[in-house]
């Protein structure tokens, strides 16, 4: 049907014009697949934008909101991934059995840190290469685009942790965080305050 052409620079401009149409055809065709078949599996919903906290219970049984806009780990699966998948209940790092419910961590996709506290402790982080597993978890509530709710799990009130008004405490989701002063009540507290 076409005939093969040695030398381009021989063809007509029409013979030319004619085989770039028919190139172009073709490595579109095998660029789109390939590109759909290349892409990551794992990807961040939008920019995350924490845009304000709430605390809610009491202190020694806090409800934490966190709002913002593009909060998703990705659309197939809002909550991030447990890391590590198991509780920290009896782990290694955490060489004690939790009692109640114990909750999850989830890497540095999500954890609270309280660092107004003596000593400073974090619930929900597990950073594996310095050593850290908090053996405080994070009981998911609700995990929306818009909206994190959790609150600990069973180590929190075993061993008589608190968050209190005033204290000092940082929020990370999906990469991005924000501090703030713990201020009990349904106004919240603005991010970076």
């Amino acid at each position: 049907m076409f005939r093969i052409i040695k030398h381009v620079g021989a063809a007509s401009r029409r013979e030319r014009t004619l085989l770039a149409v028919c190139l172009g055809i073709f490595v579109t065709a095998v660029v789109v697949p390939l590109a759909a078949v290349a892409a990551p599996e794992r990807s961040s919903v939008g920019q995350p934008q924490i845009t304000r906290v709430y605390f809610g219970g009491k202190p020694t049984n806090p409800i934490i909101t966190i709002r913002g806009v593009d909060l998703n780990y990705e659309p197939a699966q809002p909550i991030p991934p447990k890391n590590p998948t198991s509780t920290p209940s009896n782990q290694k790092l955490c060489p004690v059995e939790i009692k109640g419910t114990p909750g999850f961590d989830y890497g540095t996709r999500l954890y609270f840190v309280d660092k107004s506290a003596k000593p400073e402790w974090s619930a929900g982080r597990y950073r594996p290469k310095i050593g850290e597993l908090d053996c405080i978890g994070l009981i998911i509530t609700q995990y929306t685009s818009g909206q994190i709710e959790f609150h600990f799990g069973g180590f929190f009130r075993q061993n008589h942790y608190k968050v209190n008004p005033g204290d000092f405490v940082g929020v990370a989701v999906n990469g991005t965080g924000t501090g703030v002063h713990v201020a009990y009540g349904p106004n919240g507290v603005p991010a970076g305050t």
